[in-house]
């Protein structure tokens, strides 16, 4: 028989009421909720809550019980490992994963881990603590390609990028979405100007060169473009090409630099060698 209310009323021999009803708890321990599927434990996890997290599995709480709501909160297939890396709930994270939980559980819609979710959001400590669980460090989401590494330099986290690297990650792992299909962890960090990041990724060997979109645009365009000059001269050290072209219309790292008013970067591809 089922568990429910009126099932766990349930009359028979006392071994068996006794064990029906144990399975009856259990049920009720790991039913999540009606808006969202969140269960006990993924609440505490959310919360940080180390005490309330271990009670619940030493209660036989499910550790890869997962949220509901596919597609409509962007928490479908939420385990509360997702939510307690993506929060830096170490103490919690240790908790699951001594219980067993799955350290490359993805999520539903998007393919997200929990050690993209913690680089995403620049927990360095998690990361570390996801890659000697044995997380894939270059699990990519299913929606755009996007990696952890990829993650952790779009946000500018260069502890949580040095971290993967150390651990083998790919530095020129791409996108794949038809939108930004082709764009690297270094053209992400270039985007935004976060130089410390290009510094370490050109270090690890990340290609500087070549064209990242169908029109031929190259990093030190784009960087250039952006007016990041710290960006633009790492570029160049790194032997990126100063009069490399676009197809379409022939700008430069040169010709956008002075379109777009940047004068310093202008300067500094000048002093590299680059032609009006």
């Amino acid at each position: 028989m089922g568990c429910s209310a009126v099932s766990c009323a349930w009359e028979g021999r006392p071994a068996e009421r006794a064990a029906h009803e144990a399975e009856c708890a259990l049920v009720e321990l790991n039913r999540g909720r009606p808006s969202d599927g969140a269960t006990q434990l993924f609440l505490a996890a959310d919360q940080g809550n180390a005490d309330e997290v271990a009670r619940l599995i030493a209660a036989g709480a499910d550790v890869d019980g997962v949220t509901g709501m596919d597609g409509v909160t962007g928490m479908d297939g939420v385990t509360p490992l997702h939510i307690a890396a993506q929060e830096g709930h170490l103490d919690v994270m240790e908790l699951l994963i001594a219980a067993g939980a799955d350290v490359d559980a993805a999520r539903t819609h998007d393919g997200f881990t929990p050690l993209l979710l913690a680089a995403s959001s620049g927990h360095v400590d998690v990361v570390a603590r996801l890659i000697a669980a044995g997380a894939g460090v270059d699990a990519a989401t299913t929606d755009d390609g996007a990696t952890p590494l990829f993650a952790a330099a779009a946000e500018g986290h260069v502890d949580v990028l040095a971290r993967l690297i150390a651990a083998g990650a790919d530095v020129d792992a791409a996108l794949t979405s038809a939108a930004a299909a082709g764009e690297t962890p270094l053209l992400a960090a270039a985007l935004e100007g976060h130089s410390d990041v290009v510094a370490v990724l050109i270090a690890a060997g990340a290609g500087v060169d070549g064209a990242f979109t169908d029109d031929g645009n190259t990093l030190l365009i784009i960087a250039a473009g952006q007016g990041h000059v710290d960006a633009v001269a790492l570029l160049i050290a790194a032997g990126a090409g100063v009069d490399a072209a676009r197809t379409t219309d022939g700008a430069t790292a040169l010709s956008m630099a002075l379109t777009y008013g940047h004068a310093d970067v202008a300067q500094r591809l000048r002093e590299a060698g680059a032609t009006d």
